[in-house]
């Protein structure tokens, strides 16, 4: 009985290594995705076709960094940060700009367009606007 016990241990054990065998080969599986090799590309906030490319050409270097337009904007309005995206322009003016929704202390909804290059306020709507400036000034 033992010699047949040793026999059937050995051959599970050597049908479990050739399994990890073959996983080794052909990867984990779909279950244990691998890390990507070298880098990833970033992801596209913006959907650029070739006729954007000359419009956009400069002005991608020279775009004021979204935190900086966060900053920007809650020293103006006192609040919340809900959304901000970086949206091409429509008609003349700066190529590119960014929609800021703040949510103030008085549960207003307040939405900003901002240039995206120089930082001036182009927009700025919502419901008592006198109330959710920061301290009723404007830095």
């Amino acid at each position: 009985m033992r010699p047949r016990f040793l026999i059937a241990a050995l051959v599970a054990a050597l049908v479990l290594a050739l399994a990890g065998l073959a996983v080794s080969r052909n990867g984990p599986g779909p279950h244990h995705p691998q890390p990507p090799t070298g880098t990833a590309p970033m992801p596209r906030g913006l959907d650029l076709g070739p006729q954007d490319e000359d419009r956009f050409a400069g002005p991608l270097r020279e775009v004021m960094p979204m935190h900086q337009a966060v900053r920007r904007a809650l020293r103006r309005f006192d609040g919340k940060v809900l959304d901000i995206a970086l949206v091409p322009q429509r008609g003349p003016g700066s190529p590119l700009i960014y929609r800021i929704r703040i949510l103030t202390r008085g549960s207003e909804v307040v939405d900003i367009r901002m240039d995206a290059l120089t930082g001036r306020f182009l927009e700025v709507r919502g419901a008592d606007l006198g109330a959710a400036r920061f301290n009723g000034k404007d830095h």
